[in-house]
């Protein structure tokens, strides 16, 4: 994936915007590019700064621990489509000028201080809008988006909504069927691919749809909540003993 200036941009995040950042209780997941924060001990919020068609841009992402969200996004080709589809950014939820600090890296050392200001500005951007995250059908309100994103089922199953849950679960069942076959189970949760969750999601829909019970979402959860809980705390043992996870 293109991300030529990762050393770059972890040294410019962690000397402008660190402290920033843990003041608001988040902290470094691998390095200074991807901020992560627990709230409430459920809902995982992301402040990612990526260098999107050659800009530095800052994205913002919220899930739940019981959806199956997690990748690892540096060993993904086309990230900027990913990065794109699954996070918010201040632009597209509050129609600010990302475009201000486009070459951030090449105009000069004459230009980085009004560049860090504009990013500045839109990370205050960021943290506000995840400040107001307090419950599932917060996320949904977060960004318009969210609602034509189906496979994101158990953002819909826990904010409560049965009418959205079902019409989630009907568009998700036929998202990619030539993905896999009906009468095999996809492969277990694994950080592997992007389309593992979109696969798993889908097969969970049809069994619902097809009269399995809603059994089978909640052992979905329980599966997905399970495996995040033990992927953050191998990942990100300072994270998690930061917060009281059930």
């Amino acid at each position: 994936m293109r991300r030529k200036n990762i050393a770059l941009i972890d040294e410019l995040v962690g000397r402008e915007f660190a402290d920033r950042l843990i003041e608001c209780g988040f902290l470094p997941f691998r390095d200074n590019s991807e901020w992560v924060r627990i709230k409430n001990g459920y809902i995982v919020q992301t402040i990612l700064f990526y260098e999107h068609h050659y800009w530095l841009d800052i994205f913002f992402h919220c899930e739940l621990m019981s959806e199956f969200l997690w990748l690892d996004y540096r060993a993904h080709r086309f990230m900027d489509r990913i990065v794109g589809r699954g996070f918010c950014n201040v632009h597209r939820s509050h129609g600010e000028n990302i475009c201000t600090v486009k070459n951030l890296f090449s105009d000069g050392i004459g230009r980085l201080p009004e560049k860090t200001d504009e990013l500045r500005r839109h990370l205050e951007l960021a943290i506000d809008a995840l400040d107001g995250i307090e419950s599932p059908l917060d996320i949904l309100e977060l960004d318009p988006y969210e609602k034509q994103r189906p496979e994101r089922i158990m953002l819909y199953y826990e904010a409560g909504s049965d009418e959205l849950l079902y019409a989630a679960m009907e568009n998700a069942s036929v998202i990619d069927p030539q993905d896999y076959y009906e009468d095999e189970p996809p492969e277990r949760l694994s950080r592997d691919y992007w389309n593992v969750w979109r696969i798993i999601a889908a097969f969970v829909c049809r069994r619902v749809l097809s009269g399995c019970g809603d059994a089978t979402l909640r052992l979905y959860r329980e599966d997905c909540l399970r495996y995040n809980k033990r992927y953050l705390k191998r990942c990100a043992p300072l994270l998690y003993a930061s917060v009281d996870i059930e």
